[in-house]
């Protein structure tokens, strides 16, 4: 036996207790890699509670939203519905942080390590295509690691109150508009339909009453 062939057994023997377990349980990581996601998911409570000492209550909500559904997953990362939820829980998460962070004092480095970040979670379904369990599990940590610390760097500066963030401002306007054009259309139709009920009811008492005169 030759010393390619050795090479090719020990790589075979690393993958495939992880194989087994994959299919065996329906996860797409073993518990010996979850158990390091799982960890670092607790920096988004630690994140939480610092945009609560900070006085960021919207922050705050967000991110304890994220750890409840990480930890909830990553007890046990199957392929259910709790994967979903904390998909789109990040997801949004991230959506809302990075329209908050515009126009703050640490914004633009929030936006790098955020950055990273992301970069760090497809490079882990990169080595997760090749069954490389464990370097996807380090990445998928470097990707929490490096959220929470633009979060901390975030909330550490100014940061900019709802009401007067750019974008959440043009939404804020453009949904009043709609609201109020919403209302006056439902008003107007209103309006409109009342009057021909009106002009319908004249109608109608007016030929009833006619009707009697003939009839007398």
């Amino acid at each position: 036996m030759n010393k390619d062939e050795l090479i090719l057994i020990e790589s075979q023997i690393d993958i495939l207790p992880t194989t087994l377990i994959e299919l065996e349980n329906n996860c797409i990581l073993s518990p010996e890699n979850a158990i390091y996601i799982w960890r670092t998911s607790f920096l988004f409570f630690i994140s939480s509670f610092y945009a609560l000492y900070n006085g960021y209550i919207d922050f705050t909500l967000v991110l304890f939203c994220v750890f409840l559904n990480s930890i909830n997953y990553w007890r046990k990362p199957d392929y259910s519905w709790r994967r979903n939820l904390d998909v789109f829980c990040a997801k949004l998460g991230i959506f809302y942080q990075i329209i908050r962070a515009y126009g703050c004092e640490y914004g633009i480095i929030y936006y790098l390590f955020i950055t990273i970040g992301i970069l760090f979670y497809y490079v882990g379904i990169y080595y997760y295509k090749y069954k490389l369990y464990w370097y996807s599990t380090l990445s998928h940590c470097l990707l929490h690691i490096f959220a929470n610390l633009g979060c901390i760097i975030l909330y550490s500066g100014y940061v900019v109150p709802i009401e007067s963030n750019a974008i959440l401002s043009r939404f804020y306007s453009y949904f009043t508009i709609t609201k109020s054009c919403i209302i006056n259309s439902c008003i107007i139709n209103y309006n409109n339909k009342k009057l021909i009920n009106d002009m319908s009811l004249y109608k109608g008492l007016k030929y009833y009453y006619l009707n009697l005169i003939i009839i007398f």
